[in-house]
């Protein structure tokens, strides 16, 4: 049975009141009359709304991945789940989502409906609107949230922290009154909290998040899930390696750049000897990657120094030759920036502002990377590339965090300065100064 048949079997026998003509053009938003179809859901969104709704919902939280991406302009978010396809989950749920920015009998229907998947994208819908968001605060009556639901907050509460980079209201509230539903977590920030999560039996790292200066880490320990300070995982290490191995309690607070992350290094090289082979690997190539122990990359073949990012640098600082070359050869227009960074370890200056310059004009995935390197070199001419960065969601929203984390008068100035006739960026850059400047240090 394909999806489309699935979906109009499940909506008949689940909701036998609903419009089957409206049903008809749900199934037909992945059709060849989507155009049309469309254009009759609008038409009536109080009726439309339910039977979307419900299309997306069958199809679960990963159907809205990227749907949310373009929509809250957050490239990165994932929410997990299978993608449902050949469905018109996707044009279900953009609809959905455009109904409920645009109608608020329709956002009410989601808000105070049964379902958690409903309130998000309630939520969603009115992203930037402070107002609506506000209201809507107040209307939203939130039942536990399923594991899916769950991952899918917390994307989004990343994604408005990432967005509004600190300033306050906006999304935040409402994910808050949502998260105040989800099934509650045990907390660990201290010897006590780290004894009782050892004696819960052995603990799995499901991930971490941060929220102005709060870092978490979400760990689950047969199938309780506890939300753990890193100051927590470091008290559970050496308990942990008294009775074995415990190097992997340690990485993801490297891996994450915590604030714990120095304290981590120090004892990952401390007790490098003491893991077995290839926990020591793993261990070695973290603290390779942070510049440490540079004289043991040789502990790496060639052929992993040139497949593993992680070792480009360490690779470059020990001053082969090689490391150089393979560099450039990766940099032909690489699809994202994970290598550009690197350039800043290349002695000649001159030689690395160049490769930046070119990467920033003519590869798209790079270009907010290369803008970074120039301005770590002191590159007077590091902004001219924003309006290009501004035309690509993903170099759009890395240039983002990377203003808003180092905002300065003297920062807007630049912006200021940049001499440009698209609109897009024009308005993009008065509005993240808006924004920013109260943030800026006094």
């Amino acid at each position: 049975m394909n999806a489309l048949t699935l979906l109009t079997v499940l909506a008949l026998a689940q909701a036998p009141s609903y419009d089957l003509k409206k049903l008809e053009q749900v199934l037909e938003l992945a059709g060849p009359d989507r155009a049309a179809a469309e254009q009759a859901l609008r038409a009536d969104p109080k009726a439309a709304g339910p039977l979307l709704s419900y299309a997306v919902r069958l199809a679960g939280p990963g159907s809205l991945q990227d749907v949310l991406r373009e929509r809250l302009e957050c490239p990165f978010m994932m929410m997990g789940g299978p993608r449902f396809e050949p469905a018109p989950t996707s044009a279900a749920a953009g609809l959905l989502l455009s109904l409920a920015g645009a109608d608020e009998q329709v956002r009410v229907q989601l808000a105070t409906s049964g379902h958690g998947l409903d309130k998000l994208i309630a939520v969603a819908s009115v992203w930037d609107d402070d107002a609506a968001l506000q209201k809507l605060s107040g209307q939203l009556e939130a039942p536990a949230l399923a594991e899916g639901e769950r991952r899918l907050l917390m994307s989004l509460k990343q994604c408005a922290v990432m967005r509004r980079r600190g300033r306050p209201g906006g999304p935040l509230a409402a994910l808050a009154k949502l998260a105040s539903s989800a099934t509650k977590r045990g907390t660990c920030d201290d010897e006590r909290g780290a004894a009782a999560l050892i004696a819960a039996g052995p603990f799995e790292l499901r991930g971490w998040g941060s929220s102005g200066k709060n870092f978490t880490f979400r760990v689950e320990a047969n199938g309780v899930s506890t939300e753990a300070s890193g100051s927590c995982l470091l008290a559970t290490y050496a308990p942990l390696q008294q009775k074995g191995d415990a190097s992997a309690v340690l990485l993801p607070l490297v891996e994450s750049r915590s604030p714990w992350e120095k304290e981590a290094l120090s004892l990952l090289q401390r007790d490098l000897e003491r893991y077995p082979k290839d926990s020591r690997r793993k261990a070695l190539r973290l603290l390779l990657s942070r510049g440490l122990l540079v004289d043991r990359l040789a502990e790496f073949t060639p052929d992993e120094r040139r497949n593993d990012p992680a070792l480009l640098r360490p690779w470059l600082l020990s001053g082969d030759p090689a490391a150089q070359a393979h560099l450039f050869s990766r940099l032909a227009c690489p699809f994202n920036g994970d290598e550009v960074p690197t350039l800043t370890v290349l002695k000649d200056r001159r030689l690395a502002s160049t490769e930046a310059h070119r990467l920033a004009e003519t590869c798209p995935r790079s270009r907010a990377a290369a803008m970074v390197v120039l301005r770590e070199l002191k590159d007077p001419k590091w902004l001219k590339y924003a309006p290009l960065a501004v035309s690509d969601p993903f170099a759009k929203s890395e240039l983002e965090t990377v203003l808003t984390d180092s905002w300065s008068p003297a920062l807007a100035e630049e912006l200021l300065s940049v001499r440009s006739k698209d609109e897009a960026f024009l308005q993009w850059r008065d509005e993240l100064i808006r924004r920013a400047a109260p943030r800026a240090p006094r």
